[in-house]
C-alpha cells in the first residue's frame, strides 16, 4: 500500500469526525437550500485533498476516483463510529441512557442493540453506497479536470509559424 493511501485514510477519518460536529452546526441554518448546499458541499473538501494529489501522482482520473471513493468511505465509517463513541463514553445530553455509566440499567443492552442496528449500521448501510458511487464520480471528475488543465502543451520551436 502506498503511503499516500494511508494519508487518504487519515483525511477521511479526520473529515468524518469533523463532519459529525459540522452537521450539528448546520441544523439551524436557513434557508433550506443554503443548508443543503453547505452540508453536501463540504464533502468536496476531502475530495479536493485526495483526488488532486492522486491525479498528480498517477496521471489517472480513474485512480483519483478510487482514492476519493476510499476516503469518503473512511469518512462515513469514522462518522458513525464516532457517534457510537460519543454516545457511550462522552455522552449526549438527549441520550443519557446510552452512556456507559448506565450499563447496569436493565434496558442498556437492548437500547444499544437498537442504536447499533438502526443508527450506526443503518447509517453506514445508507451512506457507504453514496460514498462509493459519489466519491468515485467526484474524484474522477476532479482528477480529469486537473489532468486536462495540467496537460502538457506542445511547444513551438522558435522561428516556426
Amino acid at each position: 500500500m502506498k503511503k499516500r493511501w494511508l494519508i487518504y485514510a487519515v483525511i477521511g477519518i479526520l473529515f468524518g469526525v469533523a463532519d459529525f460536529f459540522y452537521q450539528g452546526l448546520m441544523q439551524d441554518l436557513s434557508p433550506l437550500a443554503l443548508q443543503l448546499a453547505l452540508i453536501l458541499g463540504v464533502w468536496l473538501v476531502p475530495a479536493f485533498l485526495v483526488a488532486l494529489p492522486e491525479a498528480r501522482a498517477t496521471r489517472s482520473s480513474w485512480k483519483a476516483g478510487l482514492a476519493t471513493m476510499f476516503s469518503w468511505s473512511m469518512a462515513v465509517l469514522a462518522y458513525y463510529l464516532f457517534m457510537a463513541i460519543k454516545l457511550a463514553y462522552i455522552g449526549e445530553p438527549s441520550r443519557p441512557e446510552m452512556h456507559i455509566s448506565n450499563s447496569a440499567a436493565p434496558e442498556f443492552l437492548a437500547n444499544w442493540q437498537v442504536v447499533l442496528r438502526y443508527d450506526i449500521l443503518g447509517g453506514i448501510k445508507e451512506w457507504v453506497p453514496l460514498a462509493l458511487i459519489g466519491g468515485f464520480l467526484v474524484g474522477w471528475a476532479m482528477g480529469g479536470l486537473y489532468l486536462l488543465w495540467t496537460k502538457p502543451r506542445p511547444s513551438r520551436k522558435p522561428g516556426v509559424a
